[in-house]
């Protein structure tokens, strides 16, 4: 039955005394514990320049029948998702982050090609962030927000979407914060007709 990854100080002490290591690497733990076990190798006899707490990257060479910790090589972590292995960068990782921890709100507005006119919404949906029955009245406010947003950059005569996207989110993004403390993701969706 396993019970720890780690054995018992006697136990350690006990192959380390049989083993009787001249060099000795502790694995597996937190610098803490590699540490202790560092400690325990030196009270049954191996030298304490003999042992190394090595980090990832760190290389202790092994040359002459002697080991030495003179270097480093790059290493770092990779992510798997699942599918891949490596290919999750840190953008990534943020979105997944910020996703889980505060949810989303997609903003779909559908308007004129030409004009930048509103036909219908903004149309408000939320996943993970508030449920939306019981948050009408804030998603009343968000949907005038995206509404006034829309038109003072209409007189502004500013036409790239982008822009207008951009401005939604941060108008929103500050109006939610204040309201519910919660940094949602937020998509705004154009439909252009």
């Amino acid at each position: 039955m396993h019970v720890s990854g780690h054995g018992y100080q006697e136990d350690l002490k006990l192959m380390l005394t049989l083993m009787k290591p001249k060099y000795f690497i502790p694995i597996h733990g937190e610098f803490r514990m590699l540490h202790q076990h560092r400690l325990l190798a030196e009270s049954v006899g191996v030298e304490k320049e003999n042992t190394f707490i090595i980090n990832n990257g760190d290389v202790v060479d092994i040359e002459n029948m002697e080991a030495r910790q003179t270097r480093k090589i790059p290493a770092g972590n990779t992510y798997v998702d699942g599918v891949g292995v490596g290919d999750v960068g840190d953008i990534i990782l943020r979105d997944r982050k910020q996703l889980s921890e505060d949810g989303m709100l997609v903003i779909v507005i559908t308007i004129i090609k030409h004009e930048r006119k509103i036909i219908t919404g903004p149309d408000t949906i939320s996943r993970g962030f508030v449920y939306t029955r019981e948050s009408e009245d804030l998603l009343k406010e968000i949907n005038r927000l995206v509404k006034t947003t829309i038109n003072e950059l209409q007189g502004d005569r500013i036409h790239q979407w982008n822009v207008m996207k951009q401005k939604i989110k941060k108008t929103v993004g500050q109006y939610l914060f204040e309201q519910t403390k919660r940094k949602p993701m937020i998509l705004p969706i154009f439909i252009e007709i």
